[in-house]
């Protein structure tokens, strides 16, 4: 099945971080990027953008090719784990990718992670089927971190915040409606969801 995008940019080496570094200040719960290699340089960059989403309670999970004993590899990986980015370190990966908030998909050539002078290509995507897609395609769903998390079982003082935080969520989001002077269906329309999802989240 394809799926028509809402948009689609072109950039090059030149004119790619900037564009890169809004959608990371925009991003409001999950940045997952593979980035086969990775340099000292580069993460010094990219260290306070990424710090700034962690702030903010934006999951990051970076996927990185195996590079060894390497010192700056090795290094880079502390510094991730330091900033409270999900590292996974995988063999034989090669796609450059990077999905923001499930929405917007970057592809190409651009090792983003580890780029320095070479001519590179990045496509901007916008479109929530082709994000998702890409995510399942390269398995970026699998980070250790998250997947440990999901599968560690659940205490009742979890239950208990979970379901505070859920509270919470509704009536942000109800006030938020109510605010923009929306109904329900509206809301979900624009979400991609259910109606009856706007309206169980919100009692």
């Amino acid at each position: 099945k394809t799926f028509a995008p809402e948009v689609v940019q072109v950039f090059n080496e030149s004119n790619f971080y900037q564009t890169f570094f809004d959608d990371l200040r925009n991003a409001k719960a999950l940045v997952v990027l593979q980035s086969p290699f990775i340099t000292h340089k580069r993460w010094t960059q990219l260290s306070s953008d990424f710090r700034s989403c962690v702030d903010r309670h934006v999951c990051i999970c970076v996927f990185v090719q195996d590079q060894g004993d390497s010192a700056e590899f090795q290094n880079c990986l502390l510094h991730l784990r330091n900033a409270g980015v999900h590292v996974n370190v995988r063999h034989s990966i090669h796609e450059k990718v990077a999905v923001i908030d499930e929405r917007v998909l970057w592809d190409g050539s651009l090792n983003i992670l580890s780029h320095r002078n070479t001519c590179e290509r990045m496509s901007r995507i916008v479109s929530r089927e082709m994000a998702r897609n890409a995510v399942v395609d390269h398995g970026l769903n699998q980070c250790d971190t998250c997947v440990a998390r999901r599968g560690r079982p659940a205490v009742a003082s979890d239950i208990a915040t979970t379901n505070e935080q859920i509270e919470l969520i509704g009536r942000l989001i109800q006030r938020r409606r109510l605010d923009l002077r929306m109904t329900q269906r509206q809301l979900a329309i624009r979400a991609g969801v259910s109606q009856q999802t706007i309206s169980d989240l919100e009692s």
